[in-house]
């Protein structure tokens, strides 16, 4: 329960450090403060921003997976994943921790940033 909370705090706390990033604001309490009729156009940015996350990352892992002439089950077995889940992150059907990135990154000799490029 406490990790859960914990991750859930990290989470919402990388959220807001995002939006400040992404839009400039002074603090995170602007956000926070602003009417849900103004928040909700930024909110779909966001939301869109992270989905053309997801697709560069699934698009990289793809072409480095087919570059070295793997298959998913192969991919999957080298780096300790289920088939499934590397079909998943291709799929753009779920987000890679900071984990699988540098598992991915590691294997294929390149740099997390590479594989976040477009």
């Amino acid at each position: 329960m406490i990790t859960t909370l914990r991750s859930l705090v990290r989470s919402t706390y990388e959220s807001i450090r995002y939006i400040v990033r992404v839009f400039g604001f002074e603090d995170a309490g602007k956000w926070i403060s602003m009417p849900e009729s103004e928040r909700k156009p930024l909110s779909e940015a966001l939301k869109k921003d992270y989905s053309k996350l997801l697709a560069t990352i699934a698009t990289t892992i793809a072409k480095l997976r087919k570059k070295h002439r793997l298959s998913q089950e192969e991919l999957a077995e080298e780096l300790g994943y289920s088939t499934r889940f590397i079909q998943r992150l291709e799929d753009e059907n779920c987000a890679p921790t900071l984990l699988t990135l540098v598992r991915v990154a590691r294997y294929f000799g390149v740099s997390i940033s590479e594989l976040l490029k477009d």
